[in-house]
């Protein structure tokens, strides 16, 4: 039952919900253990241009698809979540730059070698590090989406490190 209130129904990745409890277990082993983390917010590149020509029914199709890639791509204890309509935020424990860095260009990179049908799809990646440049979960969150946007600033299918 619990399972179930804590993964998004169509791609199977955790929810906010889960989100919500999940961080404060992460922040309380973070500086208990004294590791880092990454937050990435992945970003799907056009997507309302996929629903508007081909329909929800392979926009959905895609969502499961990208959720499944995302997963293929993390450590055993990595964390992916649905954040939003076509967002997702993953959760990379204890990881240097290198090897974050490493992992979202492997997921950009499986995406984009993906296609549905014949249709073709991109996403941008933004990475924020804690602590180096967060001091809080929101602010790790709003630094990634942050840095995701100058990922789309510049042509989208992306990846961008936060930078103070």
């Amino acid at each position: 039952f619990k399972n179930q209130t804590y993964k998004d129904p169509l791609t199977n990745a955790y929810n906010r919900l889960f989100l919500e409890e999940y961080i404060t277990l992460l922040f309380n082993e973070a500086q208990k253990n004294n590791i880092n983390f990454a937050c990435l917010f992945i970003d799907i590149d056009n997507f309302k241009s996929v629903n508007d020509t081909y329909g929800h029914k392979t926009g959905d199709q895609f969502l499961k698809e990208i959720a499944k890639i995302i997963n293929k791509n993390l450590r055993e204890n990595d964390v992916c979540v649905r954040y939003g309509g076509e967002e997702f935020i993953v959760i990379l424990k204890n990881v240097p730059k290198n090897v974050a860095i490493n992992i979202a260009n492997r997921i950009k990179n499986s995406v984009e070698a993906f296609n549905l049908n014949g249709i073709k799809i991109t996403v941008s990646i933004g990475i924020s590090f804690w602590p180096d440049s967060c001091k809080n979960f929101t602010d790790c969150v709003k630094n990634a989406d942050y840095a995701m946007y100058q990922a789309k600033k510049r042509g989208k299918n992306t990846v961008v490190e936060f930078e103070t």
